[in-house]
């Protein structure tokens, strides 16, 4: 999983691009299993 987070200044929030990978497990499940997600979000500090 890799993140980058953007402050915006002068407030509590940030906003946030990630991305997710799972993977098949080492075998665990089958070969297609794997798959990628590309989030945006915000996050908020509190």
């Amino acid at each position: 999983m890799d993140e980058i987070g953007f402050d915006l200044p002068g407030t509590e929030t940030e906003g946030v691009l990630r991305l997710h990978h799972r993977s098949d497990g080492f075998g665990a499940f089958p070969t297609n299993a794997g798959s990628n997600a590309l989030t945006v979000g915000l996050r908020r500090r509190f």
